[in-house]
């Protein structure tokens, strides 16, 4: 089923994991749709704070520039719209979290992203949310949708596996 809920903010400044955490917000301050279940391979949660001041982005000088080149497409001004809630869920205050829908997030080790996504994933927990967190320890930002490393098809299946215990078809 697809479902047109794309905000105009979500389809002019986020892409992929963000605009996971985005249309979940969106839907739940609407309350026209609840997703049931979230799925994010290390999401972004801060889009506001420069790259180089993330932990261990100095090990990483070409996804730093990456970074920051991401931010120059989805924002006109990142001071003034980096702090929003659906530009950088960090930011949120609880009422945009609460209610969140069960999520599994899965973050990497090797990935600079992962403090602030893990951070993101144990303050959704506090406020009732179910969330189903790992780190890949082998693994750097990518590995899944890159099948990279050696831990790409095991992330693929516990995806697949939770999703079947969602929707009730394991076999």
């Amino acid at each position: 089923m697809l479902v047109n809920i794309y905000s105009e903010y979500a389809r002019r400044r986020l892409a992929g994991r963000g605009l996971v955490f985005t249309l979940a917000m969106q839907c739940l301050k609407k309350r026209e749709f609840q997703f049931g279940y979230l799925v994010a391979n290390y999401p972004p949660t801060d889009n506001y704070e420069d790259p180089a001041d993330k932990p261990g982005m100095e090990n990483y000088p070409a996804f730093m520039e990456k970074c920051r080149q991401f931010f120059a497409l989805y924002f006109q001004d990142r001071e003034a719209e980096g702090r929003q809630p659906l530009a950088s869920p960090r930011y949120a205050d609880d009422t945009w979290l609460r209610g969140f829908p069960e999520i599994m997030i899965n973050t990497a080790k090797n990935d600079p992203l992962h403090t602030e996504a893990e951070e993101f994933g144990l303050r959704l927990a506090r406020l009732g949310t179910q969330v189903h967190l790992r780190q890949y320890q082998n693994s750097g930002h990518g590995f899944v949708i890159y099948a990279t490393g050696d831990e790409w098809q095991e992330a693929e299946q516990e995806i697949a596996k939770a999703l079947r215990e969602f929707l009730n078809e394991e076999k």
